[in-house]
């Protein structure tokens, strides 16, 4: 996002940004964009709430989605 230009102060901005010109524009799909705003969700309730539960095959999933959408923001930006 800095290399484009896009400046955020938040978590939350970032989503937000993530969505508006990544996968509104077609770089990214609907799901990824799901998938992150999923991801950020979790993780403030994981810092904020006292308790947080999430069984370990689901949690094994969304390290795994979340590592391959991870190396594909990671070859878009260097393919920029």
């Amino acid at each position: 996002m800095l290399a484009d230009g896009i400046k955020t102060s938040t978590h939350k901005g970032t989503s937000s940004q993530f969505g508006r010109h990544y996968v509104l524009t077609g770089l990214f799909s609907r799901e990824d964009g799901m998938l992150y705003s999923r991801l950020q969700t979790m993780r403030e309730k994981a810092d904020y709430q006292n308790t947080f539960n999430l069984p370990s095959d689901q949690g094994a999933e969304l390290i795994a989605k979340a590592d391959d959408l991870q190396k594909r923001i990671v070859a878009c930006a260097l393919a920029r």
